[in-house]
């Protein structure tokens, strides 16, 4: 599957997280027929649609929409030193070898 697209991307995050259509349509509080229009491109969400898309599984606005092609995690909302815990895991991370 092609993840460049609005519609993909929101399938897939559903997917990423084992959510049915109607599953997925009420943690955004829309309609499980509003989710499938969604993912196969007949219908874009609304603005408040994809602010509760992007805070409910944690990702960005713009990653949805197909504008940065990295998911990404806000930490925006954590203290300071949560924020620097957070960094230093994904820097630690980062050296880990597979």
């Amino acid at each position: 599957m092609d993840k460049n697209s609005m519609a993909d991307r929101i399938r897939a995050l559903r997917e990423e997280n084992g959510l049915s259509l109607s599953e997925f349509g009420k943690k955004l509080e829309v309609t499980k027929s509003a989710v499938h229009a969604y993912e196969i491109g007949l219908n874009v969400p609304t603005l408040a649609v994809l602010y509760k898309m992007a805070a409910e599984f944690h990702v960005s606005i713009d990653y949805l929409a197909g504008i940065k092609q990295e998911n990404s995690l806000d930490i925006g909302h954590l203290t300071a030193k949560q924020r620097q815990f957070v960094r230093q895991m994904v820097g630690y991370l980062g050296t880990v070898k597979e």
